[in-house]
């Protein structure tokens, strides 16, 4: 964690740092996420991945943040190499992704800044708080199955394996290819990241969650954990096949 000599308002990003907000049917919450985020980190972006739910142009409306959409939903981890292609051709290093749905608190960036550097070799995760309230059970059981595997398969400690709040190179984004494109994406590239020599550090981030009744979520149980579960057979075979030996 940061200390306190430097007031939040004026900290900022290093002009190599960006913001990048993926977002899908969360118009109610963007603005303020986004606006938020401004405050600290003045290159941000929205990837809007094919939203129903409102006008996304509309909602960032005079706001001064930058917008790439996609014509129908394509899943998290096409939006976020959407967005890393835009910012590595202006020549940004490392990309901070934080979710649309206001989970995140966006003051939490302070937190990666100190590890960043032009010299973008390490995939930084956020370690998110499950001491709050309303922490789905299923979110705690989901970042267990999913750490130990990781774990495993990459001989790292990583502690919130499911968090979207995250400091990438760009160049990890956009390099790394990855079979996944959903859920599953931000899973499959820690692994892969790590194969392919990138550090791993894990931040200390809070997190919020709403009331039940209040949660939108776009994660399905079956299908998404289906997923998971056929990604980290695959990469267990892989790690057995061509890294152990």
């Amino acid at each position: 964690m940061l200390n306190n000599q430097q007031p939040f308002c004026d900290m900022k990003c290093p002009e190599y740092v960006w913001c990048l907000i993926p977002v899908y049917n969360h118009s109610s919450t963007l603005r303020k996420v986004a606006e938020s985020a401004k405050k600290i980190c003045p290159n941000i972006i929205v990837v809007d991945d094919g939203s129903t739910d409102g006008d996304i142009s509309e909602i960032l409306s005079g706001s001064g943040i930058t917008l790439l959409k996609h014509d129908r939903n394509k899943g998290k981890g096409a939006a976020l190499r959407t967005g890393a292609e835009y910012i590595l051709n202006r020549n940004g290093k490392y990309i901070i992704t934080l979710d649309a749905d206001g989970q995140h608190n966006p003051e939490d960036i302070l937190n990666f800044l100190p590890y960043l550097a032009e010299k973008a070799d390490t995939l930084i995760i956020g370690n998110r708080c499950f001491d709050s309230e309303n922490i789905p059970g299923k979110s705690r059981f989901g970042r267990k199955f999913s750490n130990f595997w990781i774990n495993f398969e990459t001989g790292s400690q990583v502690l919130d394996s499911q968090s979207g709040f995250r400091a990438y190179p760009a160049k990890l984004l956009c390099d790394v290819e990855c079979i996944s494109n959903h859920y599953a994406f931000e899973t499959e590239i820690i692994v892969r990241a790590a194969w392919g020599g990138y550090k791993l550090k894990n931040v200390d981030i809070s997190v919020y969650y709403p009331e039940k009744k209040n949660r939108i979520t776009h994660f399905r149980p079956f299908m998404d954990n289906f997923r998971i579960s056929l990604l980290h057979s695959r990469l267990t075979a892989e790690k057995i096949l061509f890294h152990l030996f």
